[in-house]
């Protein structure tokens, strides 16, 4: 009986229209690497919720500043919280200001290629 209440949107090529018309990123994941989706989302200014599973998002969101990192299989909470989003739009702006500056601060081409060029360097001196 979820029929009026899910969308399930097909595939579209303009994700930056999907995240820009977005007010939340929800993951529900049990497994994941690097998840580049969050990284994505929060580059849109997104507060972002997910299960804090053995390796990702807490990487990238820092609990109760950019989102909500959630004991895994805990449903109740992350409905909780999901709901805490949903209901507050001052939040939500709070919360996505400070996923973007994590982006920035953390992801950005910038950032990620002077760790590159450090590492190499490293390596090159200990030669």
């Amino acid at each position: 009986n979820l029929t009026n209440s899910i969308i399930l949107k097909p595939f579209t090529k303009d994700v930056e229209s999907e995240y820009l018309s977005a007010s939340i990123y929800a993951m529900t994941s049990y497994f994941e690497g690097l998840p580049m989706v969050l990284i994505e989302a929060q580059s849109y200014a997104l507060p972002t919720i997910s299960f804090d599973i053995a390796t990702g998002p807490s990487d990238i969101i820092e609990n109760e500043k950019s989102g909500y990192l959630i004991k895994d299989n805990d449903l109740n909470k992350y409905a909780t919280k999901l709901k805490t989003l949903m209901q507050d739009e001052s939040l939500r702006a709070k919360m996505g200001a400070k996923s973007k500056e994590i982006v920035k601060s953390k992801f950005s081409k910038d950032v990620v290629m002077k760790q590159w060029e450090n590492l190499f360097k490293k390596l090159k001196s200990d030669k």
